[in-house]
């Protein structure tokens, strides 16, 4: 799992006409970032601000202690981490850019085990987001999965925001 669920942020959720994905740096989690977001967010209730929190993985260069990192980095060559395993997080990240553009409606306040409770399928509706209304970003090890996404996608979308972070390399 690269993504811990129960600790994803979430600001202005119902009808949105734009998605801002956010990812924390290494060691870090959603709710670091969810003061700063709930202030953007009360200003901008058009844009869904989503912060998702990484699962707790062994991390070669912290000792191999478990903390939430989206990528496992290997070593610092040339001052930019090697991403072992990133394409697992540009591929979770690509699923949740596209539940925002393509469906999925949510029952709201329904949970079963941390999960949303989705409508039938014939009850699904298009979200209606257009990829180019969907930005993602991140900070340090989040900015890298942010960089390496958007120079990926098949399909554009609006934006990449980085603070303070690296394009990560191969090996």
């Amino acid at each position: 799992m690269v993504v811990d669920k129960q600790n994803t942020v979430e600001y202005n959720s119902e009808e949105p006409s734009a998605v801002v994905f956010f990812l924390h740096g290494l060691g870090d989690t959603a709710h670091g970032w969810a003061d700063s977001f709930r202030s953007v967010a009360k200003d901008m209730p058009h844009v869904k601000f989503v912060l998702p929190t990484a699962a707790p993985r062994p991390v070669t260069i912290a000792n191999g202690r478990e903390i939430p990192a989206w990528y496992d980095i290997e070593a610092f060559v040339g001052g930019a981490g090697y991403a072992a395993g990133i394409e697992d997080t540009r591929d979770a990240l690509e699923s949740m850019i596209a539940k925002e553009v393509k469906h999925s409606v949510a029952l709201r306040g329904l949970t079963t085990g941390g999960d949303e409770v989705l409508l039938s399928s014939h009850e699904q509706v298009d979200a209606g987001i257009p990829r180019s209304r969907i930005v993602v970003g991140g900070f340090s090890q989040g900015g890298a999965v942010s960089y390496f996404t958007g120079f990926q996608t098949k399909q554009p979308i609006g934006g990449i925001m980085v603070l303070s972070s690296f394009i990560p390399r191969e090996k």
